[in-house]
């Protein structure tokens, strides 16, 4: 009853265009649990609405939900990461440049995948400076990985499996 209440509440700023309540109406609604399938994709439909609101004010966490929910998306269609469809690029750009830590990995990683190393440190960079801490990256000492030993850490990143090396030898750790 009180996530209905607050669901009301987060309506009425929301429609009068506060991004940060359009924001927490997307995640209501991701969060709402429904009666079938008939349910679930109105309430996903829901929630996408509210998200794309709020990320047209450059909430960049919606932003970053747009683009994951995109991704998952173009997944399930055949693509991979890397090579995301244009919509999930888009949305983690924007995040990454309205300072979402985890947009900026993903950038990060993309580019480095794509051989595009010095767009790639400076997205690592970023999300460092953001707070993320990814596969035991230090900044400003950079990392001592091999190429294939970043990229397989970017996928493992991307699959959410990496583990945050402790031990301060700024090495990737893998699984």
């Amino acid at each position: 009853q009180d996530e209905e209440q607050a669901s009301i509440w987060f309506r009425m700023a929301a429609e009068q265009g506060h991004a940060q309540a359009q924001f927490n109406l997307g995640v209501y609604y991701q969060n709402k649990s429904g009666n079938g399938d008939e349910d679930q994709i109105k309430n996903a439909l829901q929630g996408e609405r509210w998200y794309l609101l709020a990320a047209k004010q450059n909430n960049a966490r919606a932003q970053s939900v747009l683009a994951s929910w995109y991704e998952e998306d173009c997944n399930i269609n055949g693509g991979n990461w890397f090579q995301a469809c244009d919509r999930v690029e888009f949305w983690y750009r924007k995040a990454a440049g309205n300072g979402d830590a985890y947009a900026q990995m993903w950038i990060g990683c993309n580019a480095y995948i794509q051989q595009r190393y010095d767009e790639a440190i400076n997205w690592f960079t970023e999300a460092a400076k953001s707070g993320h801490k990814s596969f035991g990256l230090s900044w400003p000492g950079h990392f001592r990985a091999t190429p294939q030993a970043m990229i397989d850490a970017c996928k493992l990143f991307k699959r959410g499996v990496f583990d945050s090396n402790d031990n301060g030898d700024n090495s990737v750790t893998t699984v």
